[in-house]
């Protein structure tokens, strides 16, 4: 892999080639002609050695105005186009080639670039990185990906190679075709596979990050000092419950259309402002029994439990479902630990590069808007487990009152409360499961019918009795 830094472009002409096309090359083959160091070389055989040939597949128009790729070959004295590279144009090591040599050659493919976007207000700094070979695989054109800050959309190989004045290039990254696996030569897409602990580049250090309001952080640490405020970091792989609560920083916006319906123009938008994680012990490996009792007072220890310092205006708290008001968020007046956005994110990271199982209700929602993935395998989803093929989706508080005889949520929500409660309701999924597929089956289904009995809303003193 290689990569090069971008002189300033001047023009839009700059971004262009001689066939009125993108300069910047989708590929790169490199042929070098070893020096063969043999006794009694004449003069002509010693200037053979050392020489280089380069090969650049651009995109060109022809006659009828339809792109295709040529190729541009380059040996340091004169430029050729022509269909194929040089290996194969010259026929390089071919045999019986007036060019017939020990040439060694190695082909290069463009995977991203990095751009700046100049303004006469401010600059920002896109990202555009080729899609990998397994997805691509069923796709006619380059399909290439766009970064820009929170955005992350498709794009195409004419968008990445055009460079108008207001985009200039900083760093282009090649990658060799057929490098292996080894740690220097790897792809900018690692095949995908479960990470290991030895692969964590999220270091432990993050736990420790100092909050920014006047109350501290939990501390994590790997063995026990008997210091006040501190936690057992866990075993790698057990279970963590995990709950968010969002505040919104953009509003939904709505109107009616002529025929009465109510249409959604832009979508309203949320980030994350408090996280809470608990360790729920061992991942049940299916040997042994499960108490039923157990699930009731299930172990879990507090581990994290963050207020995130918002990067933008809060236009709505939504104290009703988060349980949050603005001096939660206010590090000078806060009576909580608060850290930024970035720290939050490394600390949940950190967790999920560890192999930590995260049990929560709807989390692949809180993941989404939280701007964070985790892979599927790592998550257990009480809203998902607890659920019907093709039926609704229940909520938190009813499974808990129906399934735990446990009423939450009284008055606004809080995060640790429900991280303990998806944590109960796991486990109570893992007792029944054991008890085999009908009994599963069975409970589901007295669940959706006392759920459509009662309209889904239930308390504890109408809790039916067994």
């Amino acid at each position: 892999r290689f990569t090069a830094t971008m002189k300033e472009s001047s023009s839009s002409e700059d971004s262009i080639n001689v066939t009125g096309k993108q300069w910047l090359p989708l590929e790169i083959e490199i042929a070098f002609l070893k020096p063969t160091n043999k006794p009694n070389q004449s003069p002509k055989e010693q200037s053979q050695g050392n020489k280089l040939i380069i090969s650049s597949r651009i995109t060109v128009l022809d006659p009828f105005l339809q792109e295709r790729y040529m190729w541009v070959i380059s040996d340091g004295a004169s430029e050729i186009l022509m269909d194929e590279p040089a290996s194969i144009a010259m026929a390089l090591n071919a045999p019986n080639s007036p060019h017939s040599s020990t040439w060694v050659i190695e082909r290069f493919d463009l995977q991203a670039i990095v751009s700046q976007i100049l303004s006469a207000e401010e600059s920002q700094i896109l990202l555009h990185v080729k899609m990998p070979q397994e997805v691509r695989e069923y796709r006619e054109d380059e399909k290439w990906m766009l970064f820009n800050d929170f955005l992350v959309q498709e794009s195409d190989h004419d968008e990445v190679l055009s460079f108008p004045p207001w985009r200039h290039p900083c760093v282009v990254c090649f990658s060799k075709r057929n490098a292996g696996e080894s740690s220097q030569e790897r792809s900018l897409f690692s095949p995908v596979r479960p990470a290991e602990a030895s692969d964590v580049i999220v270091p432990e250090s993050v736990l420790h990050i100092q909050s920014i309001s006047q109350v501290p952080c939990i501390r994590l640490v790997s063995k026990s000092t008997g210091a006040a405020g501190e936690a057992l970091l866990p075993p790698v792989g057990d279970l963590i419950a995990f709950d968010g609560e969002f505040v919104s920083v953009s509003l939904e916006q709505s109107q009616v259309s002529s025929n009465g319906q109510r249409v959604v123009s832009e979508e309203g938008r949320q980030i994350l402002a408090r996280m809470s994680l608990l360790h729920g012990g061992k991942v049940f490996d299916g040997s042994g029994a499960i108490d039923e009792s157990g699930t009731d007072n299930c172990v879990s220890t507090l581990l994290v439990d963050d207020y995130v310092l918002p990067l933008e205006p809060v236009l709505d708290y939504v104290t009703r479902f988060s349980g949050i008001v603005a001096e939660d968020l206010n590090p000078v007046v806060s009576k909580h630990p608060i850290v930024t956005h970035r720290a939050a994110y490394l600390k949940l990271r950190y967790f999920i590069d560890r192999q930590f199982i995260f049990v929560g209700h709807g989390l692949q929602k809180d993941f989404e808007t939280a701007n964070i993935f985790v892979p599927a395998h790592q998550i257990r989803d009480t809203v998902e487990l607890w659920r019907l093929p093709n039926q609704r989706l229940i909520s938190l508080r009813f499974l808990a009152s129906y399934l735990l005889k446990k009423d939450i949520q009284d008055e606004i929500h809080d995060s640790i409360e429900d991280a303990k409660t998806a944590l109960q309701l796991y486990r109570h999924y893992e007792y029944v499961s054991q008890r085999g597929p009908e009994y599963l089956k069975a409970t589901l289904i007295d669940l959706y019918h006392y759920g459509h009995k009662c309209n889904w809303t239930i308390g504890l003193d109408r809790i039916p009795k067994f």
